[in-house]
């Protein structure tokens, strides 16, 4: 049951990123509020958020979204004389979900909570292996479909100090077949209506309670830009035109937006970029017209895409500044792209992977300023049954192992 919650952690403690909002996008910026900044003066404006008190991180809520789409295709072909090997594997996924997180952090553990709702969750993943060798006289042959449904629905996870309650609606279930027999045994479907259990295994411990608290320093490190910090020149100069590229700073009385934008027309440069690096390291190893060649696959696959990541600070545009929210919203397509590993490297087992992602949304908002949500009552969590371990976890130990 630890995987549930390192689940939900990880949703509300490392997924800082994006924004929930039902237009797909974040509030337009007004070109009339960019402040004209060289990169420099940049790094220097992001020095002056000031350091996170208990008092500016006791709470912060998290509303997270995410809607994709993926589907890859690999054929495998190996032989020799008397060897042959055929591997063919199809997998799909997709997912959408809608999430409200919020955390309220006391003194102690006692006083300190987290808060997750599904608000919509739907996933669904199929992975089939098609397997085949031959081995002399020995003909080995096996087809293994794994199919994933996963629906929650008014579904939420409440951890406190005394217990952890869940609060389920929805259903999920495993499907495997073996050459098109359902194997029983890796095999689980359940289904949930108004489910109400608590447990103590799961409930705001100390180390928990310290651990969200080392989370908040290390969130205000990450956003930190520390020229002090060892660096060489060549490393200042690439940090200072990534500012100077796809950093702008917005400032509407004491409101500050630092926009971090990527957009299709910027991918191109960030691609190559990459490589470059990646020839530098690889040196006279390097092939660069295999490179060249999935380079150009790459970039022509890149249909759509647009990062926009912001930090918004309140406080005096020349003085210190605390921070308010952070956003993000990622959408994009990557369609149409195919790489033959025989034509990159002539040593390869030829193989031929096709992939496709269409990202139609991923964003959070991460609020230090939001008003307190709406809690169950405790009346309403005195019905909730007590559990060794809840009843819905080996459904998720299936999904998640």
């Amino acid at each position: 049951m630890k995987k549930i919650t390192m689940i939900l952690l990880v949703f509300m403690l490392t997924l800082l990123v994006g924004c929930t909002t039902p237009e797909d996008r974040l509030p337009e910026l007004n070109e009339d509020d960019k402040v004209e900044m060289t990169a420099t003066e940049k790094a220097e404006f992001l020095q002056t958020v000031a350091q996170l008190t208990t008092e500016d991180t006791n709470n912060f809520r998290l509303d997270t979204f995410l809607d994709l789409e993926f589907a890859m295709t690999s054929e495998l072909e190996f032989s020799f004389e008397d060897l042959s090997t055929v591997n063919d594997m199809t997998m799909t996924f997709s997912a959408d979900f809608d999430m409200t997180n919020y955390i309220e952090i006391g003194e102690s553990a006692e006083d300190t909570y987290m808060y997750s709702r599904f608000n919509a969750f739907e996933l669904n993943m199929l992975n089939d292996v098609y397997m085949s060798s031959t081995n002399g006289e020995e003909t080995t042959t096996e087809d293994v479909v794994q199919t994933v449904d996963f629906s929650l629905s008014d579904t939420y996870f409440l951890a406190r100090n005394d217990y952890a309650y869940y609060h389920l609606n929805g259903s999920a279930s495993v499907e495997v077949k073996v050459d098109n027999q359902v194997d029983q045994d890796l095999s689980t479907a359940q289904t949930f209506t108004n489910l109400k259990e608590k447990t103590l295994e799961e409930r705001i411990t100390q180390e928990m309670y310290l651990e969200l608290m080392a989370s908040m320093v290390e969130l205000q490190e990450m956003l930190r830009v520390d020229f002090d910090a060892e660096m060489t020149e060549a490393e200042k100069d690439d940090m200072l035109d990534m500012l100077d590229t796809h950093v702008s700073i917005y400032s509407n009385g004491n409101e500050h937006t630092i926009q971090f934008l990527v957009n299709t027309q910027m991918i191109d440069d960030v691609i190559n970029q990459l490589f470059e690096s990646i020839e530098t390291e690889l040196g006279e190893f390097s092939d660069m017209e295999n490179f060249d060649t999935v380079k150009t696959s790459i970039i022509a696959a890149f249909k759509s895409f647009n990062f926009d990541f912001r930090i918004i600070l309140d406080g005096e545009l020349e003085g210190a500044k605390t921070l308010s929210r952070i956003e993000m919203l990622i959408t994009g397509e990557f369609s149409g792209f195919s790489l033959n590993m025989a034509e990159v490297d002539e040593n390869s087992i030829p193989m031929i992977i096709e992939m496709t992602v269409k990202l139609n949304r991923l964003g959070f908002t991460l609020d230090f300023n939001a008003d307190d949500l709406t809690l169950p009552t405790e009346s309403e969590l005195a019905e909730f049954a007590l559990v060794d371990t809840p009843s819905f976890g080996d459904v998720f130990d299936g999904m998640f192992q």
